[in-house]
């Protein structure tokens, strides 16, 4: 293939200028055959690009020729460095191939330098116009790391043949775990949220590309208990996946009735069923915000977590349901997520809002997120709460400037960021573990076991008593009760 690449390079250079007049400058990170293989296309007559070099970590390859490309072995200069001083303005790039700390810091010179990333696998798609053919990472593929694959038969083993109820089943992380569940070849999943309009969107969704699912969508509110009960007479299930819950701050604060009605009674009624129709396995999708909450919505969340602690313990759970929950932060492009914000705002032109210049996230593709939580459930036998490896967490401001890139704008020129001030109950960072709480390791190097204790069944079943009586309180006597369970929880004020 090298002879004959040569070839045509050779045939290139003699009829420069025919189709093309400007050629874009590109290189190729990495030596190796699929690489190698792109070498073709790239310097074909109908190529928009000029490919300057290799970029290789191999310092024997260095001064030597590939496919008659020649080949730049980087030493400890950032690779951009070579970049500018070949005024390269585009790059293909396989992820996974450089070391982590490389490759991010790779990604992030090129966004600063306005420098193109693109996927090499599509290169070869189209011969009439290799530029076209050139696809830029998407946000989360550029800036995250590559989601985790199940390859684990025992894992599969255990969603199988099984009747499997999501709940919240049209949310963000709800209708993914649906569409990974479906991979596992189930005997029924039942979807199941309150929102009509998206619940209607997932079933088309399934009907359009996993017509083989034997999915049922139900339209059901989970705290109304009645309800509720009759899908579990219906179907019986087996496993449960509970991530049904209001989750955007600011505004519970305001309804703080709410968060208490779905994230506390909601969970409550749902653990109450799972334990009377005898369900194996309940797993509950929980969050960062549960860890030392300064806001109604993370208490919530955290009073959630030790009810299903205490149902586990608890005398009538006879057929010794597995009941676990799973936390972790943000995750990109869920519904009302501040990267879907920003690509708002930049397409209006502006300005990108940020509360803080110090705020910082943990983020998580939603893909990666809920294959981890799906880990956490086979592995789990009750009684846990799984926390999930982050990565390093992220400046929202930094965020910002790096869309703003992607974009190819300037940050604070063509795009203003404008600073708002933190939102009543907002963290300037979130934490996955209390001060007091020790982790114990898995078997899976992204996920670990919080050793935290067991809360006080006494005292639960008292709150849960008083804040029957929700209608009747006020913002400040909710607090004092959740206080009573979660006593680590600071409100703002």
């Amino acid at each position: 293939m090298g002879f004959r690449i040569l070839v045509k390079i050779t045939f290139q250079n003699l009829n420069k200028g025919n189709k093309v007049s400007f050629k874009e400058s590109i290189a190729i990170v990495g030596v190796n055959s699929h690489n190698i293989s792109l070498v073709e296309t790239l310097i074909s007559a109908q190529s928009n690009f000029n490919l300057v070099c290799f970029i290789d970590t191999n310092k024997g390859l260095n001064g030597k020729k590939v496919a008659g490309i020649n080949v730049l072995a980087y030493d400890k200069k950032p690779i951009v460095v070579y970049l500018r001083l070949k005024r390269i303005k585009n790059i293909v790039l396989t992820k996974g191939y450089l070391p982590e700390e490389v490759e991010q810091k790779l990604i992030e010179d090129c966004i600063n330098n306005d420098i193109k990333v693109y996927k090499p696998e599509l290169l070869e798609n189209n011969n009439s116009d290799a530029k076209e053919t050139l696809k830029t990472y998407n946000l989360e593929e550029l800036l995250f790391r590559e989601t985790i694959e199940i390859k684990n038969s025992k894992i599969i083993e255990q969603f199988t043949n099984k009747t499997i109820l999501v709940t919240g089943g049209a949310g963000s992380i709800g209708s993914e775990l649906a569409k990974q569940l479906c991979g596992f070849e189930p005997k029924e999943l039942i979807i199941l949220d309150q929102a009509e309009t998206p619940l209607y969107e997932i079933e088309m969704y399934f009907k359009k590309n996993i017509p083989s699912c034997n999915c049922h969508f139900e339209l059901v509110d989970v705290t109304n208990l009645e309800e509720f009960e009759t899908v579990f007479k219906k179907y019986r299930p087996e496993i449960i996946f509970h991530a049904a819950a209001y989750k955007h701050v600011p505004l519970l604060e305001k309804n703080f009735k709410q968060a208490i009605k779905v994230n506390i009674f909601g969970t409550k009624i749902c653990l109450d069923l799972a334990m009377k129709y005898g369900v194996n396995k309940f797993v509950y999708v929980s969050t960062d915000k549960a860890v030392n909450p300064t806001n109604i919505m993370g208490a919530s969340k955290r009073f959630a977590e030790m009810l299903g602690q205490t149902a586990y313990n608890c005398k009538k759970n006879v057929h010794k349901m597995q009941i676990m929950s799973t936390r972790f932060g943000n995750v990109l492009g869920s519904n009302g997520s501040v990267v879907n914000l920003f690509q708002e705002q930049i397409l209006a032109g502006g300005p990108i809002t940020v509360t803080h210049p110090d705020v910082n996230r943990f983020f998580m593709t939603i893909p990666e997120a809920c294959k981890l939580v799906i880990e956490a459930a086979a592995m789990g036998l009750g009684g846990q709460t799984y926390l999930f490896d982050m990565g390093r967490s992220i400046k929202i401001v930094d965020l910002a400037e790096k869309m703003i890139h992607l974009a190819g704008k300037i940050p604070n020129k063509d795009i203003k960021i404008v600073f708002t001030g933190l939102r009543p109950g907002e963290k300037l960072y979130e934490e996955v573990l209390t001060a007091s709480a020790e982790t114990l390791p898995t078997y899976h190097p992204k996920i670990v076991i919080a050793k935290e204790e067991n809360p006080c069944v006494d005292t639960i079943e008292e709150v849960m008593v008083n804040l029957k009586r929700l209608n009747h309180l006020d913002r400040k006597e909710v607090i004092e009760q959740l206080k009573l369970i979660v006593p680590e929880f600071v409100p703002y004020e």
